[in-house]
């Protein structure tokens, strides 16, 4: 059974309807991995969708997607990857990634690049911010727990480019004043974020640059959430019903 516990470093593969122990913690297909980042340097830069899945309960190093050759990891701009945690959960405990000189963050990808993370948990308690997105991401059915994030003003999803689609899914910010849910920091035209279901426990902020594009390109740049989602708007916004059940983020002034 998959329910076993397993020895650090080894996971279950899922092979012809039961499953092989194999010296891994990740897989493509039959290729099996001995971390999360190797898969994902693995992986195609070519658009094509490449499923990784996790293979068991993971404590390891921060995972990135870079634009550009950095720390021995290759530069990336049309990866495909979706990630199935196979309902297990993966946190980052040290080696934490991010721009140089701002490496404070479990995962860090970059723009170009599409992600979906799915049926999981992600956590840490050594980052300051555990999703750092600039790349077209999609969450389905993950929990991203970041009660246990390092510091105070700490962020478990930071958004800045690229579309965000958060369904079924579960966003855990850290208790206290200034530490957020997610953020929208860097939105450009085209920029779209739709809450489709799930939970956010914790706030949201906005920063300027984000506002201005809401505000000067409202039909390119939306932030919007299914009416079930019970979110607190940021301070001088307020949720609104322009389209039947589904709500947009809005500035006070505006309806």
């Amino acid at each position: 059974s998959n329910a076993l516990p397993l020895p650090d470093g080894y996971g279950w593969l899922p092979v012809d309807g039961g499953y092989r122990l194999v010296h891994g913690v990740a897989a493509i297909g039959s290729d099996v991995y001995t971390s999360l980042q190797a898969a994902f340097d693995a992986v195609a830069d070519n658009n094509t969708e490449t499923t990784i899945k996790l293979l068991s309960d993971v404590t390891d190093d921060g995972v990135a997607l870079y634009n550009n050759t950095e720390d021995d990891h290759p530069g990336a701009t049309q990866k495909n990857i979706v990630v199935d945690f196979q309902n297990h959960t993966y946190a980052v405990g040290a080696n934490l990634v991010g721009s140089t000189g701002y490496e404070s963050q479990a995962w860090h990808l970059e723009m170009g690049n599409t992600v979906t993370l799915k049926n999981g948990t992600l956590t840490s308690s050594a980052a300051a911010m555990l999703v750092q997105n600039y790349c077209n991401l999609t969450l389905d059915n993950m929990v991203l727990d970041g009660s246990s994030l390092m510091g105070n003003s700490v962020y478990t999803l930071s958004n800045n480019c690229g579309n965000v689609v958060i369904n079924n899914s579960k966003i855990i910010a850290k208790s206290g004043s200034n530490n957020y849910a997610f953020d929208v920091c860097e939105a450009k035209e085209g920029f779209s974020l739709p809450l489709t279901g799930g939970t956010l426990n914790g706030s949201i902020v906005l920063a300027d640059s984000a506002k201005t594009a809401m505000q000067n390109s409202p039909n390119n740049v939306s932030i919007t959430k299914v009416a079930t989602i019970d979110l607190n708007a940021p301070d001088g916004y307020h949720w609104t019903n322009p389209t039947e059940g589904y709500d947009t983020l809005v500035k006070d002034t505006e309806t």
